[in-house]
């Protein structure tokens, strides 16, 4: 299982405590996204075989890359509809 979210100012604190621990309680969680599109960033936590969690900061313009899901999405793909000082990323092809 996955659960991805995305931040805004009012829920980037609880999105990254409190419902990320409890959705850790999860046994069948393996993957947890936040997509934060002030900042145009992702982090993808990961449940490791030994049940510890690990983040892991994709790179600006690198893949999103969905382990459980077998599954790649261009950085260009998740941010298509955030606007950067008057610019749209839905103009960018993937």
């Amino acid at each position: 299982m996955i659960i991805g979210k995305v931040l805004s100012p009012s829920t980037e604190a609880s999105g990254r405590g409190e419902k990320f621990a409890t959705y850790r309680l999860i046994s069948s969680l393996r993957e947890y996204v936040l997509i934060d599109p002030e900042r145009l960033a992702v982090e993808v936590y990961r449940r490791t075989v030994e049940g510890v969690w690990t983040l892991r900061d994709v790179p600006t313009e690198k893949p999103l890359h969905l382990d459980s899901l077998k599954l790649e999405i261009a950085w260009q793909r998740v941010f298509r509809n955030v606007a950067e000082e008057g610019e749209c990323f839905s103009t960018i092809k993937p």
